[in-house]
């Protein structure tokens, strides 16, 4: 089976200055973020590959535990594990170029934990950890198979929007049973619909004038099995 090409819309976001950044640290009960070591590598392998399947994280499929632990050695990788009565539940994952900017490259958390504010707490910690480090600017780009409310949660956290475009993504064949998962969930509930008007002016450019909601039907419609 070849690989199958899927539509998404990535949307790029952006921090210039720390005074930006609006922190979320409201109390979450017996939870607690801890810097991952080279131990936690199979838990970030697991993370990946379980909560990455629902969002088509493809880059690192073909990864090992090994490789899994040569990216957490690196001196430029940070990865927070968030921890519930010391059980792991998620992680995020950034980077720290040679140019001096960040980049928050993953982040996720196990679907049963999805709505207590961790997420937003999680996010909050890497943002306030990632400026300790003097960075010029932090960057993340999200797509539109990610979580329902990441888009909302980096807005709220003091990210910008800069560009939306579309993009392809090749989905290995093990993982093509979870895009006609992906595509329905995507039916019900729009793409960020609680974006949808801020969002209009910036896919009119990449669409020819199209309105957000042409895109969704017919790009959904298009990727659909």
């Amino acid at each position: 089976m070849k690989h199958k090409k899927v539509f998404t819309l990535t949307t790029s976001l952006q921090m210039n200055h720390e005074d930006q950044a609006r922190l979320d640290f409201k109390p979450v009960p017996d939870l607690e973020i801890v810097r991952a070591t080279q131990e936690d590598a199979n838990t970030i392998k697991e993370f990946y590959q379980g909560i990455g399947e629902n969002h088509l994280w493809v880059d690192r499929r073909g990864w090992e535990i090994d490789d899994f632990e040569m990216q957490i050695a690196q001196e430029r990788t940070i990865i927070w594990l968030a921890r519930l009565k010391g059980r792991p539940i998620g992680f995020l994952e950034a980077y720290h170029y040679p140019d001096n900017r960040i980049q928050i490259i993953f982040l996720g958390i196990l679907d049963q934990y999805s709505g207590r504010g961790i997420g937003k707490h999680l996010l909050s910690h890497g943002i306030s950890s990632a400026w300790q480090r003097r960075p010029s600017k932090m960057i993340v780009h999200t797509r539109s198979y990610d979580g329902e409310h990441a888009l909302n949660n980096y807005v709220k956290r003091g990210f910008q929007i800069t560009k939306v475009r579309p993009q392809i993504i090749a989905v290995p064949p093990a993982m093509q049973e979870t895009i006609t998962k992906l595509i329905i969930t995507a039916k019900r509930r729009g793409v960020y619909p609680s974006f949808a008007k801020r969002l209009e002016a910036r896919l009119r450019q990449c669409f020819l004038g199209r309105s957000a909601r042409w895109i969704f039907h017919n790009v959904m419609k298009s990727n659909s099995p």
